[in-house]
């Protein structure tokens, strides 16, 4: 793997400067420790003013090589910033870090098109938010993270991944942005349990294929995919079924996902829902962006949505999410997928 060069370092620097979640101190160890990189955010002076402190990050971080976890350090933070920024700077962030083989870049998201939420202060919202369950909350989130996959998709030799959730025995949905053709589902990598245990060692994951000639349908429209894949995982893993859920206006929701193309995360309860209408959920969160197909779930882990855009808020300190509604889904899917999806 070639060294980043002194020129693609300052490109990067200047790309990022300005990005939101690199605005203060904290904000910056913070999302050092969210790409993984917690044995090096103590080690790394992000004081100062945004261009100085990310010079700082990314000369470390470039010659610092392979983290603990297997990718590269650089790698595993462009990925996780990725998600911060606009498409034209989403691109340039996949050509560095598949140029230089830092890691495989996470699917380009778009950004959320017309916001229809308030301008509530999110602070508000979380105060007077229940954060009291029952332990078996808990111990449920852990079941239903099972079902969700991570997707490394490969098209004309240029990689992304994304991330997924078995809504049947054998039928996974993405969005179309990560999984567009059922000739790239025959070569997708679907990775379940990929993540670390509790003394942060990574488990034993479990990589399934699409089945060649199965059930593929896919919506540019609506941003989903429905694919079926060999062994059946979801006898071992679980699976989501896909009712018409529906959040309303200041509910909490959970995003399971794998952020950054890192091992799977949860965001939990950490979604405040601003609008539902016109087939979508738009939600906003103080920490990090959603990994595109992951599933947006209710307090009663049903899953209501399935994530597939981010971005900014201007003038307001978290940002914004998009996902496409459940509900809206199963009205566009033809017979013979409702059909399948009715088998078990």
């Amino acid at each position: 793997m070639p060294e980043v060069d002194v020129e693609d370092r300052q490109r990067l620097v200047r790309l990022l400067s300005d990005v939101p979640g690199l605005a203060t101190e904290e904000s910056r160890r913070d999302l050092l420790v969210l790409a993984g990189l917690d044995e090096l955010a103590a080690n790394i002076d992000v004081s100062g003013p945004p261009p100085e402190a990310v010079a700082r990050i990314v000369h470390h971080l470039a010659g610092y090589g392979h983290a603990s976890s297997g990718p590269h350090a650089l790698g595993l933070f462009c990925n996780l910033v990725k998600g911060f920024v606009g498409a034209e700077r989403q691109a340039v962030l996949a050509d560095l870090l598949t140029g230089y083989d830092l890691m495989t870049p996470v699917a380009a998201a778009p950004g959320v098109g017309t916001w229809r939420g308030t301008t509530t202060d999110l602070t508000e919202t979380v105060i007077r938010s229940n954060a009291v369950h029952p332990i078996a909350f808990l111990s449920t989130a852990v079941a239903v993270a099972r079902c969700v996959a991570f997707l490394e998709v490969t098209a004309g030799g240029v990689p992304w991944s994304g991330t997924g959730f078995l809504v049947g025995p054998d039928l996974l949905l993405t969005t179309n942005r990560v999984l567009p053709r059922a000739d790239l589902a025959l070569t997708t990598v679907f990775r379940f349990n990929f993540q670390h245990d509790a003394d942060g060692r990574p488990e034993q994951h479990d990589d399934h294929t699409a089945a060649p000639g199965g059930l593929f349908h896919t919506s540019k429209h609506l941003d989903y995919t429905l694919v079926r894949l060999t062994g059946r995982p979801g006898d071992r893993w679980g699976y989501l079924p896909l009712t018409a859920e529906t959040p309303a206006a200041g509910d909490r929701v959970t995003v399971i996902h794998h952020p950054g193309g890192g091992p799977k995360r949860i965001a939990l309860r950490d979604n405040v829902v601003e609008y539902v209408g016109g087939g979508v959920v738009q939600y906003v969160t103080p920490t990090l962006p959603g990994s595109s197909g992951a599933p947006v779930l209710t307090d009663e882990w049903r899953v209501c949505a399935v994530h597939h855009a981010a971005g900014p808020a201007p003038q307001r300190t978290f940002l914004r999410n998009e996902g496409v509604l459940v509900a809206a889904i199963l009205r566009d899917l033809p017979t013979s997928a409702m059909t399948a999806l009715a088998r078990r």
